[in-house]
């Protein structure tokens, strides 16, 4: 993978405002019923560094809510190119991910000093 398609999944790299057109954010705001998972977000608080694993059936929202914890990370004033998302649907295996998670770090590792956020999917 190159960086090139980093910045395609994570556009708002380039325009913070981009997550909002994200196509999980789009279906959402377009929903007749929405959930908006508050007290989930209010557990996994954005200043505390720690691991966290969101699991759950097929298609049930854990990928909007991603976003949607991306979006308010942005919101709050979180620099953009500190949030690292991932969909692994097309990783091989470890060392795939690794190397991709290696290229997020050496492009812009060394620049932030602040917190990062990867997020798996």
């Amino acid at each position: 993978m190159e960086i090139d398609e980093l910045y395609l999944l994570n556009p708002w790299w380039k325009e913070p405002s981009a997550i909002n057109f994200e196509r999980n954010i789009s279906k959402y705001k377009s929903s007749t019923f929405r959930f908006y998972p508050e007290k989930t977000f209010n557990q996994i608080p954005p200043d505390k560094p720690g691991i966290y694993t969101l699991r759950g059936p097929r298609q049930v929202g854990k990928t909007t809510f991603l976003k949607l914890y991306i979006k308010n990370l942005i919101e709050e004033g979180i620099n953009p190119t500190g949030i690292f998302y991932l969909s692994c649907d097309g990783i091989r295996d470890r060392f795939e991910l690794n190397e991709i998670i290696k290229l997020y770090f050496e492009s812009f590792g060394k620049s932030l000093k602040s917190m990062k956020y990867i997020f798996l999917d």
